[in-house]
């Protein structure tokens, strides 16, 4: 989305920080934005969950484009918002919680997509 939206061929992302530092995070989020708007960036997607709200709100008061993330963010900033990536979190949840009542739950990495129609549609 990012790439068919963008008139100047540069994107920008963010992605969260590990805690506790919030702080400095938020200090960061603000500092990597301004400089991607300054670069020129006119497309950016923010992969930090609801740090994504206060970003699509400083990318519509700086007349960039975003791309939402995990949920359709569109009424945030409609015109601004050009489309959102989209996690269906509660099917993800259900799952783990289902192997854990069969006492099928392991430390291990699992990987769920549209094959197992992990999908919001």
């Amino acid at each position: 989305m990012a790439g068919l939206t963008t008139k100047t061929n540069k994107v920008g992302t963010i992605g969260a920080f590990p805690f506790p530092v919030i702080k400095a995070s938020m200090d960061a989020y603000e500092k990597a934005a301004k400089a991607m708007i300054e670069a020129g960036v006119d497309v950016i997607m923010t992969t930090a969950n609801q740090v994504g709200i206060g970003s699509i709100q400083a990318w519509k008061e700086a007349g960039v484009k975003a791309v939402g993330f995990v949920a359709d963010q569109y009424a945030i900033a409609p015109g601004t918002v050009v489309g959102s990536v989209l996690f269906y979190t509660p099917q993800f949840f259900t799952a783990i919680v289902d192997d854990y009542l069969k006492g099928n739950l392991q430390p291990q990495v699992k990987t769920y997509g549209w094959k197992e129609k992990f999908s919001a549609i």
